[in-house]
């Protein structure tokens, strides 16, 4: 399984995958733990942890010329200074993460796509 977030200045939205023969009862169990995480909160100390190293990752693309020319142009064009983000991801307040994880993770937004394999004798 795997993870994935998308932002956009108007939208963004998480995606979650992989492969299971029940795959209802999986999104059942990810919504049990994101509900878990709702009733008893985030770790402060992980929120930290994870905001630091966001930094440090960012900062370790710029040892990448494509990284930077590809994004400084991508985020100009949305008239986004990509040398802001260390200063934006600094702003980010542990309560705003936890509003998110409130507001973003609904299951009434929530869609679930299953791919089956097609069946022979329907050809």
């Amino acid at each position: 399984f795997g993870a994935g977030f998308t932002s956009q200045i108007d939208y963004s939205f998480t995606t979650i995958g992989g492969e299971s023969k029940q795959p209802k009862e999986v999104k059942k169990i990810i919504f049990e733990y994101i509900d878990k995480y709702k009733k008893e909160g985030l770790d402060r100390e992980t929120f930290e942890r994870v905001k630091k190293s966001s930094i440090g990752n960012f900062i370790k693309y710029f040892d990448s010329l494509t990284f930077i020319a590809n994004n400084f142009i991508f985020y100009k064009f949305k008239d986004i200074n990509l040398l802001d983000y260390v200063e934006v991801i600094k702003e980010v307040t542990f309560e705003e993460v936890q509003q998110r994880l409130e507001d973003h993770f609904r299951e009434d937004n929530c869609v679930i796509s299953i791919v089956e394999p097609l069946d022979e004798s329907n050809k």
